[in-house]
C-alpha cells in the first residue's frame, strides 16, 4: 500500500475492469484497468493501517505451467484463424496456432508448436 511502505499483504484478483483509463500519471500512459483484490485474512493492525479506496501497486503471480510465448508480431491472421511461420529445413512453413492469453509484446500459444520450433517474422 503507498501509504504504508513496506506492508505487504497476500490476496487474490476477485475482478478485472473491462474498460481502460488513460491516466497519465503513475502508468505513464499507458491505459490501466481498475481490479478488485481481495484480502482475506487481517490482522488488526493491518485493518488500522489500510482505507478502501487506497491506491497500491501489486505483484501478480500467474499459477500456471510453462507455455509458450512468442512476439505478437510474428502471429498473423490465415485461412479463418491465425498462423506463425516456421523455418524447417531451410523453408519458411506456416503453421496454424491457438493462442491464448496475451502480454503488452507477447501472446501464449496453446496448441500448433512445441518447444524447439524456429518461428521466424511474418512478411
Amino acid at each position: 500500500v503507498n501509504a504504508v511502505p513496506n506492508l505487504v499483504l497476500k490476496g487474490f484478483v476477485s475482478a478485472i475492469g473491462s474498460q481502460a483509463s488513460n491516466d497519465s500519471g503513475a502508468s505513464g500512459g499507458l491505459p490501466t484497468f481498475p481490479v478488485k483484490v481481495i484480502v482475506p485474512n487481517l490482522t488488526g493492525t493491518q485493518r488500522k493501517q489500510i482505507r478502501v479506496g487506497m491506491s497500491t501497486q501489486i505483484k501478480l503471480m500467474i499459477l500456471k505451467k510453462n507455455v509458450i510465448m512468442i512476439p505478437l508480431k510474428a502471429v498473423f491472421p490465415y485461412k479463418g484463424s491465425s498462423a506463425v511461420n516456421l523455418q524447417i529445413k531451410g523453408k519458411k512453413v506456416v503453421r496454424k496456432v491457438t493462442t491464448g492469453q496475451t502480454t503488452q509484446n507477447n501472446v501464449e500459444i496453446l496448441s500448433g508448436l512445441k518447444t524447439g520450433d524456429k518461428v521466424v517474422f511474418h512478411d
